[in-house]
């Protein structure tokens, strides 16, 4: 089912969604601020190949 625009208001302006929100964001502008590829793989194993 679809909420509606109530609930969907409600979601967003309740405090554990601000929360959410404000700590998703730091951790993105973080990321974002970083000087190396955070989404690299170090691991060896690309494409799934054992390293």
């Amino acid at each position: 089912r679809e909420l509606s625009e109530e609930e969907k208001q409600m979601i967003i302006l309740s405090e554990d969604f601000q929360k959410f929100l404000d700590k998703s964001s730091r951790i993105i502008e973080r990321a974002l601020a970083e000087s190396i590829d955070i989404c690299a793989d170090y691991t060896g194993t690309l494409d799934g190949d054992e390293g």
